[in-house]
This record gives structure tokens, sequence and C-alpha cells, in this order.
């Protein structure tokens, strides 16, 4: 137990602050979502993700990987929303095994609803309240985390 290198008392008041701001984030923005939008944050990422595909089908190894989440969690996720009617899915044209998803007409009504709030909320409980300069620097703190981060995923 003496090998531990503890954390300084101000490392542990950043890491203390780190997940207290990430947890108090999504619960806020999971909170306003559901108000103003019935969705939750989990949906709105599926739906962000497809979004972006323009159209596009996407399979649901795809959703999975751009989520963080696993397989099954994406499926339960994915399902929920199929039997809501905002996404849709299919069986992969091009295997036959997999499971592609696209949004439905509901769908993009409810992404095309829900987006201006939520980035309102994310640039009020965020970006408007750190200056250019140190958003510069503290996205580049963040890339370095992440890449540390990828780097220790097994391969």
């Amino acid at each position: 137990m003496s090998d531990v290198k503890w954390l300084a008392e101000h490392e542990e008041v950043a890491w203390r602050r780190i997940l207290e701001f990430h947890s108090r984030l999504l619960a806020r923005l999971d909170c306003e979502l559901s108000e103003k939008n019935g969705l939750t944050m989990d949906e709105y990422e599926v739906l962000v993700i497809l979004s972006e595909a323009n159209g596009e089908q996407v399979r649901m190894a795809q959703i999975a990987e751009a989520a963080l989440i696993s397989r099954s969690g994406a499926t339960r996720r994915v399902d929920h929303m199929a039997s809501a009617g905002l996404v849709e899915k299919n069986i992969c044209l091009e295997d036959r095994r997999g499971v592609t998803v696209q949004l439905t007409p509901l769908g993009w009504e409810r992404i095309r609803d829900a987006a201006p709030a939520h980035l309102a909320s994310v640039r009020k409980y965020v970006f408007d309240n750190i200056a250019p300069e140190e958003l510069a620097k503290f996205s580049a703190h963040l890339a370095t985390f992440i890449e540390r981060l990828e780097e220790a995923e097994p391969k």
C-alpha cells in the first residue's frame, strides 16, 4: 500500500471537480432535453449520430463505437427508439448479418426541434464560461487525455 502515489490535495480537488462537472452537466442536459423535447441524452446522442450520416444507414456497430457503448447497449437503445418511431432498423444489405439504422421522418423532426435548445444549453453551461484562449488550452489538454486513454485500450 505504501507504493501508491496518492493524489496531492490540489489534484484530488481537481479530480473531484471533473467528476462533479461531468455528472452535473449530463444530468442538467438530460433533464432539459426531457422537459423540452421528451428525449434522453442517450436518445439525442443516437439521433445526432444518425443525422450526421445525412440520411445514410448506419451499422449498429458504428453507433456503439461512436456512442462509446457496448453493442448490446446500442441494441437496447436503438430498439427503444425504434419502438418510439424515431429510427428504423434494417438488415444490412452487404452481408445480411448486420443491422443498419436510419432516422425516420419523426426522428428527423425530433432532432431538428431539440438541437437549437440543446446547443444553447451547452453554450450556456460550458462555452459562455471560458475565454477563447483558455478554451483552446483546455481542448488541447482534453485531446492529450483522450489520446492516452486510446493508447491504453486493449487492441
